[in-house]
């Protein structure tokens, strides 16, 4: 996870994208606006989503595999995983000094930005259908566990949203503008903490993703040549369950990939 905290005055952005993301790019923005109950120069939230997808080729299950590693942008290869979801959190808070002591402040107003990668096989309709379904199944896991990381960001910054509003500001009257930012920054801090520590919670939980499905198996336990295979339908180089090799053909281990992914 990128939890970006810049500062108040200032919006941080998310890290320049690698020249090697491609494909579509879709971005949902919701604004929250202000709050029922709060006056209008109190605090808003505006929550950006970006979906971008990143290309892989591959011709069967053996380079499948290997894309998955071979070619993904850098910031996924340098997290060793592949599918990323990048947070930041970014706040603007407007201070006013006034004459003889005292600060007038407005907002925050922040906006939580995220932006998550994620993997694009796009000639997987030349392949086998037996592989296809397993690839689905596994951009499932992958969208269903960077969904589960949004929706944490999400409801942190909510419910900071909510503790701000909750603030009796009467006891900041009096008040010189550094304290003021000084109390509000704290919060901020404390929600990030908190974030992080439920984010490292849920990956623990779901093994990365892997108990949600994001996980790639290939084959039953045997590789075999195309020459050696008994014939049956569906079968290929890479043997899915139900295809069987004969006393010649080579046994090798099954593969069994967990998609680890980073919050």
């Amino acid at each position: 996870m990128t939890c970006s905290s810049r500062g108040w005055p200032g919006f941080a952005r998310l890290s320049r994208a690698s020249g090697r993301l491609a494909g579509w790019m879709c971005t949902v923005v919701l604004c929250l606006g202000h709050v029922p109950g709060a006056r209008a120069d109190q605090s808003e939230l505006e929550i950006v989503e970006t979906f971008r997808h990143y290309p892989i080729s591959a011709a069967d299950a053996g380079a499948l595999h290997a894309a998955l590693s071979q070619q993904r942008p850098d910031e996924l290869e340098l997290a060793g995983s592949h599918a990323l979801t990048e947070i930041a959190l970014n706040s603007r808070l407007e201070l006013e000094p006034r004459e003889g002591g005292g600060c007038d402040w407005h907002g925050p107003r922040m906006v939580l930005e995220m932006r998550t990668s994620l993997p694009q096989w796009v000639d997987q309709s030349a392949s086998p259908v037996w592989l296809q379904s397993r690839w689905n199944d596994v951009l499932r896991g992958l969208e269903t566990h960077e969904e589960g990381h949004r929706r944490l960001a999400r409801e942190q910054a909510i419910r900071l949203l909510e503790q701000i509003r909750a603030l009796d500001r009467s006891e900041f009257e009096g008040l010189p503008c550094r304290d003021i930012e000084r109390r509000i920054g704290s919060l901020k801090s404390r929600a990030l903490s908190r974030l992080a520590l439920r984010q490292h919670s849920y990956d623990e939980r779901t093994k990365l993703g892997a108990t949600q499905g994001a996980v790639l198996v290939l084959g039953h336990g045997q590789i075999c040549p195309r020459s050696a295979m008994r014939a049956r339908p569906g079968c290929d180089e890479q043997s899915p369950p139900g295809c069987t090799c004969p006393e010649q053909g080579r046994d090798l281990p099954g593969k069994s990939t967990p998609l680890p992914t980073l919050y």
